[in-house]
């Protein structure tokens, strides 16, 4: 059994499996560049928030909400800079205002 502090080695289970799958698929080129249309698609850097309107804004947030999760299970490349890279891939192969 893995005890903290031991200075062992976690047992891996399945959720880091899938987080070695979703960066197998985000670290590649194509996968930057489908996180960069993600991140701007959904106005990931703008306030979701629509006064008197909050059904709009709970609908926002659920779109946002994606990208949280990849960024999320990206954790130690959900840096600033590598979302700033997805977003650089991104509109270097479809323009800024593709989307």
């Amino acid at each position: 059994m893995f005890e903290a502090g031991s200075g062992g080695t976690p047992p891996r289970g399945p959720i880091d499996d899938l987080r070695d799958a979703y960066r197998r698929v985000f670290e590649s080129d194509d996968g930057r560049t489908v996180l960069g249309h993600l991140i701007m698609d959904c106005d990931f850097h703008k306030t979701s928030h629509r006064e008197g309107d909050s059904h709009t804004t709970a609908f926002h947030e659920g779109h946002k909400q994606s990208v949280r999760n990849v960024l999320f299970m990206l954790s130690d490349l959900s840096d600033p800079k590598f979302a700033h890279d997805a977003i650089t891939s991104f509109t270097r192969r479809y323009g800024p205002m593709a989307g």
